[in-house]
């Protein structure tokens, strides 16, 4: 929270107290500023006390008014790109972005390992008193964090000196967003949307509240002026806000980004009640962001994924790993996307498994409700396949065109000396790994756009198994009304009133069938005789492969 420092030893100024405690920094000047002369008092006296009370009951409207100020200014459109938690203000604008985080700190070379545990004070301890610097002995740090707080992220970015634009992704937790990198002159950062099964993502701690809680609101302007005594006693009501400007709350790009997040919440959790069907598979989406620092600093945030990291623990422990015995960060970064992919695999196994018992029940019999799940299914396959397609193209980037990026980003900020080759972040033998991984990625499309296309072909099947079940079902009543059309028209014969009517005056039926069986005879073998033909071709074919192969069998 910030401090107030009273105008008699400040000048009236208002300095954050982790502005005092972080490195040092050119704040921008305060939007306004009052500068008092006390008046000559003769005598020697001091400042009357009404006029120092004045002057306090100033210094808190005016610091009230910035904040509200910047509580309207954050989110709209227009607004100043990027999170600079150096940037006066910040505090109050992100603070309630609050959580549980699970901090484990990896220090390591090819001899020494060493892995310690924080929550989040002790880790902005940490950072504070570190500064970010690890053991001489240490070769790669790696800072895994599980859970978005703006206490630890805020640290973070000043002790790494991380690029604002990366703070703001961090923090906004967009889901929609498409995985990408972005390259800075002293890190790399990339954000990554990872894909696991529902099943294996670990319970969320009861005292782990959402990373993002709600977006931070402009504050409804007051209708009346703040009294003295209430400002002087911190009674202000801050759901009326803090000025006394007469204008209309404005909503935020945040608002709007955070009501269509919400919206699109509740759709998906309609279709998935109108589901109801064992084929769809429940895949949670989460964010990875990755940071690669030039000093062999790796640091991955991720939301209350605590067991994301386990399998990269297990690797570090034993020296023969290659991830330890090469002491590479770049090979622990491409550790990360491996196991993101790796990951993937196991939604792509079951998805197969969930095709493979819906394609043998409709062999069996099929039914619509079996084409209902699978244009849901077919649905889940094209999203699916849009998120992790961007990985491809993130992984492929990152393996072709890391030196001409970084070189390309030295020269844009003037630190790219002439003839100086500028390293990239990767190594040799990380780009050699990322191939791996990039086969893996494509794989993984290549079986959903498989899968996709099966559920397509299976709807096919259905449609033109259940038209053919119609088309015989209406052959049948065809055949039924041809067969029974001659005896249909003689029984209408033989009930006309005719004088001379030998079948009935003799009282006989002999007429009546000597005229009916021929014409039954004639038209049924006029009307099958298509079906006559090919029954009889069947069975030479039958003769001839009985006498090829005796074991043969025919459908």
């Amino acid at each position: 929270m910030p401090r107030e420092d009273s105008i008699g030893s400040s000048g009236g100024s208002i300095t954050s107290d982790e502005e005092e405690g972080g490195p040092t920094t050119t704040a921008p000047a305060p939007a306004a500023t009052l500068t008092y002369s006390g008046s000559a008092v003769t005598g020697g006296t001091t400042r009357s006390a009404g006029s120092e009370r004045f002057r306090n009951v100033v210094s808190k409207v005016m610091q009230r008014n910035r904040m509200n100020n910047a509580f309207m200014r954050a989110g709209q459109i227009g607004a100043e790109p990027g999170i600079d938690p150096r940037r006066p203000g910040s505090n109050q604008l992100y603070s309630h972005i609050k959580e549980v985080c699970e901090i484990e700190v990896a220090d390591y070379s090819s001899t020494n390992y060493e892995i310690q545990q924080y929550d989040n004070a002790g880790f902005v301890e940490l950072m504070q008193k570190t500064k970010g610097v690890r053991p001489a002995w240490a070769k790669v740090r790696w800072i895994n964090i599980a859970g978005i707080s703006w206490d630890v992220v805020s640290r973070l970015g000043i002790a790494y000196n991380l690029h604002p634009l990366t703070l703001e992704n961090v923090l906004s937790g967009n889901k929609t967003s498409r995985s990408k990198a972005d390259y800075f002159t002293n890190h790399l950062f990339l954000h990554i949307l990872s894909q696991s099964l529902a099943e294996k993502e670990a319970a969320a701690s009861p005292l782990a509240p959402p990373p993002r809680s709600e977006s931070p609101h402009p504050l409804p302007h007051l209708r009346r002026a703040p009294k003295v005594d209430d400002i002087e006693k911190g009674e202000i009501d801050e759901k009326k806000g803090g000025t006394t400007r007469n204008q209309k709350s404005r909503t935020t790009t945040i608002d709007r980004r955070t009501a269509a997040e919400n919206r699109i919440k509740a759709a998906d959790e309609a279709n998935d009640l109108l589901r109801g069907n064992t084929l769809s598979v429940k895949v949670v989406t989460k964010n990875l962001f990755l940071y690669l620092l030039r000093d062999g600093t790796v640091i991955s945030l991720h939301q209350a994924d605590r067991g994301f990291g386990d399998p990269i623990y297990n690797r570090l422990r034993t020296t023969s790993t290659i991830l330890r015995a090469s002491a590479d960060p770049s090979l622990l970064l491409e550790a990360l996307l491996d196991l993101v992919v790796d990951r993937a695999l196991d939604i792509v196994d079951r998805y197969h498994e969930n095709i493979l018992s819906c394609e043998r029940s409709i062999l069996l019999s099929p039914k619509m409700n079996a084409v209902r799940q699978l244009h849901f299914l077919s649905g889940e396959l094209a999203a699916r396949r849009r998120e992790l397609d961007p990985v491809k193209t993130l992984i492929y980037g990152l393996r072709r065109y890391d030196q001409e990026r970084c070189a390309a980003v030295a020269e844009s900020s003037g630190k790219l000396v002439e003839g100086e080759k500028v390293p990239g972040f990767l190594s040799h033998k990380a780009k050699i790994y990322l191939a791996d991984v990039h086969e893996h990625c494509e794989w993984i499309l290549t079986s959903f756009e498989m899968f996709e296309n099966m559920s397509e072909n299976l709807i096919n099947y259905t449609f033109n198994m259940i038209a053919y079940e119609t088309n015989n079902t209406m052959r049948t009543l065809t055949l039924a009304t041809i067969v029974c059309l001659p005896l249909t028209l003689l029984t209408g014969y033989f009930g006309m009133n005719f004088d001379v009517f030998p079948g009935v005056q003799n009282n006989s039926d002999q007429f009546f069938w000597i005229i009916g069986v021929p014409i039954f005879v004639v038209f049924t073998v006029a009307f099958l005789w298509r079906d006559i033909i090919r029954a009889w071709h069947y069975l030479q074919k039958k003769t001839i492969l009985a006498r090829v192969d005796p074991n043969t069998r025919t459908i």
